[in-house]
């Protein structure tokens, strides 16, 4: 039987997230205090206990040059006693239907291992948005004479740039609830989020440091500043080498990789992250 969850079935949410996905309690906790809502999180029962669930996160589309409703597909999982009966999958069918029938556009998700891309597939999904990671060692040798200050920056601001930035067919655009938490989800982790600002204007930037490595998850640096403006950061982070997730259409350097899916074909250099992934 599939339901939406109720708030008594919390406990037991918590209790398939932590078998699935591994993460700590205190993140756990994280989630369900400030992202999880009952209204959004379909579940599976087995004889009135919930065994797998299926999040549904609401977002808007750039399609035909205009906004439309769209649900990302996100933390879907069973308890490993019941994996292999097809569940995930009528979790999957359900939740297609729900949106067809409140007249949304389509679904979309990032799959959390590269052998489930072949999963979605088989269940009607298709690669529809890539990403280019840039890596790159600090060579403060190279960096030239610009100047960038680095500041604390609002879920308002963020949203501003990435919007103005990243806007194009096939953007994924998430509103500014949903960036707050993605940006406060990423500082529990141990990250940070800034405004990079220069003689070129204001960006953004949305990182965490793993040893010496800086990774960018995001940011709306140009290409032509991305370079020194990452290096001036990482050297302010004590890091010595940066990662950077990329549109795939930028100039740099890097590797170009299948990251989200659809329901339905998607313009080739469309743009989704910040995907809690």
């Amino acid at each position: 039987m599939i339901t939406f969850a109720k708030p008594e079935m919390l406990l037991a949410l918590k209790a398939i997230w932590k078998e699935c996905f591994g993460d700590t309690d205190e993140y756990i906790d994280f989630y369900y205090a400030n992202r999880f809502r009952c209204e959004n999180t379909l579940v599976w029962l087995d004889n009135g206990t919930p065994v797998a669930m299926l999040t549904l996160l609401p977002a808007k589309l750039k399609q035909g040059g205009v906004f439309v409703d769209v649900q990302y597909i996100y933390a879907v999982a069973t308890l490993t006693a019941w994996q292999g009966k097809g569940i995930s999958s009528k979790l999957l069918e359900y939740a297609n239907q729900l949106i067809k029938n409140r007249g949304e556009a389509l679904s979309l998700l990032v799959p959390a291992e590269a052998e489930l891309f072949a999963f979605y597939k088989k269940r009607g999904y298709a690669s529809a948005f890539f990403l280019k990671t840039s890596r790159f060692s600090v060579n403060l040798s190279e960096n030239n004479n610009t100047h960038f200050a680095f500041a604390d920056i609002s879920p308002s601001e963020y949203k501003q740039m990435r919007d103005k930035v990243f806007d194009r067919e096939g953007y994924l655009c998430w509103d500014e609830t949903s960036i707050a938490y993605a940006l406060d989800e990423n500082k529990f982790n141990g990250g940070f989020a800034c405004k990079i600002q220069s003689e070129y204007g204001q960006a953004a930037a949305l990182c965490y440091k793993a040893g010496q490595m800086l990774f960018v998850r995001e940011t709306t640096l140009q290409d032509n500043t991305l370079h020194s403006a990452l290096m001036q950061l990482a050297q302010c982070h004590g890091c010595n080498s940066i990662t950077v997730r990329l549109p795939s259409d930028s100039t740099l350097e890097g590797e170009v990789h299948p990251f989200g899916m659809t329901s339905m074909a998607q313009p080739a250099n469309g743009y989704l992250n910040l995907v809690l992934d």
